[in-house]
């Protein structure tokens, strides 16, 4: 299902989706799962438990771990929420066409 926020800056359209993504830091050891917010061809927003910093690689995977989708993306903002849980919004900077697993 598609919200139309009330001024839409960006290119794509957003979707919202209820789900969960797994995301590993570029460069780091640091990995963990979040919950979906929406996202669209150009980007990604989800809610962790974990701050993420501005300018940071991550490597998200949709899916079951033996057949996801892996995309890269830089995180554009991390804040705070009431709630203590951080929203991290992101855009794609690159993404794995071939299923992982795919060839078995």
């Amino acid at each position: 299902m598609s919200y139309k926020y009330p001024y839409e800056r960006r290119t794509h359209t957003r979707i919202i989706i209820n789900g969960t993504l797994r995301y590993s830091i570029v460069g780091s050891e640091i990995s963990s799962t979040a919950k979906i917010r929406n996202v669209s061809v150009g980007g990604i927003n989800f809610i962790s438990e974990d701050s993420i910093p501005t300018d940071s690689l991550i490597l998200v995977s949709f899916g079951n771990s033996d057949r996801a989708f892996k995309y890269t993306y830089q995180v554009l903002r991390s804040r705070k929420l009431k709630n203590g849980l951080i929203e991290i919004a992101a855009k794609m900077v690159s993404k794995d066409f071939q299923k992982q697993g795919a060839d078995k």
